[in-house]
């Protein structure tokens, strides 16, 4: 089973978001700073994952226009071999 790690990091900031406002609104100290340290790991862990999945976007990109070029080229050449025939 593959997991979406900016989707869970999503969750887990959400989940903290409330975890901190429940402890804000309840005078819970422990738990106001418990939520706010897990929205921010949830924060982190999406940063992260989006990052990764950015570069990793960007590289595909890349490799598939480097293709394109080459297969430009090898129809360009095949062009020009049936002009000289």
């Amino acid at each position: 089973m593959k997991t979406n790690m900016p989707e869970m990091g999503n969750g887990i900031g959400i989940g903290g978001s409330i975890a901190w406002v429940f402890g804000y609104f309840k005078h819970i100290d422990w738990l106001t700073t418990t939520g706010v340290l897990v929205a921010v790991g949830g924060f982190l862990i999406n940063w992260h994952y989006s990052r990764q999945r950015d570069k990793r976007d960007a590289a595909a990109e890349r490799r598939e226009q480097e293709r394109h070029e080459i297969e430009m080229r090898r129809l360009r050449g095949e062009v020009q071999d049936g002009n000289e025939q």
